[in-house]
């Protein structure tokens, strides 16, 4: 190590002076007991690959109990200190620690290992506690099979640097074929998580596979049912824990400190949030920031992969579909004070992105200047938008949709006729047009796409330069993500506006009859979406084509 990496990391002037001794020495570590008393450290772990029967822990013990043997009586075992599962990445393991504690008690002055690679991978780990920790506290380190001895001295102690290199050069090969195994496994719709997720387990004929577990399978159907039916997620825990149901953690998912019914609000979000219980298989949600480091690095739910039809579902598309938006609804407002009950269904038409509220105080901090609704995209800067930062009153809008919502509602119970106003509104369906509209906002995504690979390819082969690659690949990028929401709300449109029984019918006009004050999830029952245009113009499209109908036939038997 040189003067500027010693000093990097405030290396004591007692153990440089030690160290430069060290080198000048060739290498020979200076030892004044005669007597060594020795660590034996074996570790093992999945990363050294497909040499389990040679690394093993007893192939390491029987070759550290000869090397022992064979130094003579000087040398006294005092403990073998075996990882065995651990990598050799980074020295967080039990067993090394406690030969450290060992070595700062003075039981131990030796430490043998198989080679060099037993005591770590990490190439500046190595070599600190090899040239700077054993040195500083007179320890003797021998690496058998590498021929390396800090006693002696030997030409094999100057390649040390250059071998725990090659041994971190090793981890991460290793690191990189094991992530692309695992990688290409997930894409072909494969489970490789250890543990199944709740209300599943792992086929027995295939542990890449899941089977519906069928003591849990119902517990999840019932969270998804009590959350759809109005419950929060505290009071589904709640519930859950006063029944003794046993939580996720009960079977190994993780520490639990409110024990083993210890239900928790967290769990119950990600749940309700999991595609697994669509029978889909998604993956990609973080990367590793490097082979080295534990850490995790979280992906944009947008850029997930997902696997479709991987193994059998639990919950029906619908009823998660319908937990989804209900939970949409629930998120609380940025300001965290007002709540507003047309949040979740506002959307500006021009662009199709969210209205957010913003609310504006007097000099006095408590008196509301104005509560006006802007487009999200300019806010926020997510991208171009027509409206730009122009604002709309949210009593003005709130008060025309309510107005027109009662409209509906008593020409909805008015009507006389059902069975008439449900075949009406059934021919009456303009399902082709939607369709056609479909059919052409597919084709501009599919040319995106091959707008955006062939970018790609372009960059790669040097045609355009970095800037101009990411400036036209993030506005292609915006482009395909509007013509994926238009696409969404056009399939919604399809599904949504179809036949409504006479029944489902009476169960609408008996929801929405005895309503005296509109409540948020009352308004997202029967409004789909509420839209607003650069003319502040509002639009107000209802889930049920029936709603229109009734109020067209109402309003023509006025002029009969």
């Amino acid at each position: 190590m040189d003067n500027a990496t010693l000093e990097r990391y405030n290396i004591a002037s007692s153990i440089v002076f030690q160290y430069r001794q060290f080198v000048r020495s060739g290498g020979v570590l200076i030892v004044k007991n005669n007597k060594f008393k020795v660590a034996g450290y074996l570790r093992l772990s999945v990363e050294d690959g497909d040499k389990e029967v040679s690394d093993s822990i007893v192939s390491q013990k029987n070759i550290i109990e000869d090397k022992i043997k064979s130094l003579g009586e000087k040398f006294e075992l005092v403990d073998f200190y075996i990882d065995d599962g651990y990598t050799g990445l980074n020295t967080n393991r039990p067993n090394f620690q406690r030969m450290l504690d060992d070595i700062e008690k003075k039981k131990v002055n030796c430490v043998i290992t198989k080679d060099l690679s037993r005591l770590s991978r990490n190439n500046f780990e190595a070599n600190y506690y090899i040239e700077m920790y054993f040195l500083e506290r007179e320890i003797r380190y021998i690496a058998i099979l590498d021929n390396v001895d800090t006693y002696l001295k030997n030409s094999n102690n100057d390649m040390i640097q250059f071998k725990t290199l090659i041994n971190d050069w090793y981890s991460k090969d290793i690191s990189r074929k094991v992530k692309s195994g695992v990688w290409a496994r997930k894409e072909q719709g494969l489970y490789v998580a250890a543990k199944a997720p709740y209300g599943y387990m792992k086929d027995e004929n295939n542990k890449n596979h899941l089977i519906i577990n069928p003591e849990e399978a119902p517990i999840v159907k019932k969270i998804f049912q009590m959350y759809n039916s109005g419950n929060s997620m505290g009071e589904i825990a709640e519930k859950l824990q006063k029944d003794k149901v046993y939580c996720p953690s009960h079977n190994g998912f993780q520490k639990n400190k409110k024990g083993e019914y210890g239900w928790e609000r967290s769990t119950i979000s990600k749940m309700l949030k999991n595609e697994m219980y669509l029978g889909n298989t998604v993956y990609g949600k973080g990367i590793n920031l490097s082979y080295k480091s534990k850490k995790v690095k979280q992906i944009p739910r947008s850029e997930w992969k997902k696997y479709e039809n991987t193994h059998k579902a639990i919950i029906s598309k619908e009823l998660f579909e319908s937990v989804q938006k209900r939970m949409k609804l629930n998120q609380k407002a940025k300001s965290h004070t007002h709540t507003w009950i047309l949040n979740g269904i506002i959307y500006c038409k021009e662009c199709g992105e969210p209205m957010q509220l913003k609310v504006k105080y007097r000099k006095d901090g408590k008196t509301i200047s104005f509560m006006r609704l802007y487009c999200s995209s300019s806010l926020h800067k997510k991208g171009y938008c027509i409206r730009k930062y122009k604002g709309i009153e949210l009593q003005s809008v709130t008060q025309i949709v309510v107005a027109n919502l009662n409209k509906k509602v008593n020409n909805l119970i008015n009507c006389e006729d059902i069975a008439e106003l449900l075949e009406k509104a059934y021919k009456n369906r303009d399902i082709q047009s939607i369709k056609n509209e479909l059919d052409l906002k597919q084709k501009k995504l599919a040319k995106i796409n091959k707008m955006i690979t062939s970018l790609y390819t372009d960059y790669k082969k040097g045609i355009i330069q970095e800037y101009d690659f990411n400036s036209m690949y993030n506005q292609e990028l915006e482009k395909r993500d509007r013509l994926n929401k238009e696409i969404k709300k056009l399939n919604n449109k399809i599904n949504n506006q179809t036949i409504i029984s006479e029944a489902e019918y009476k169960r609408v006009v008996k929801k929405v009859s005895d309503v005296k004050k509109w409540s948020k999830e009352q308004i997202a029952d029967i409004i789909d979406n509420v839209q607003v245009d650069n003319d502040d113009n509002i639009y107000i499209n209802y889930k049920y084509a029936v709603m229109e109908m009734a109020w067209w036939e109402n309003t023509k038997q006025q002029y009969i």
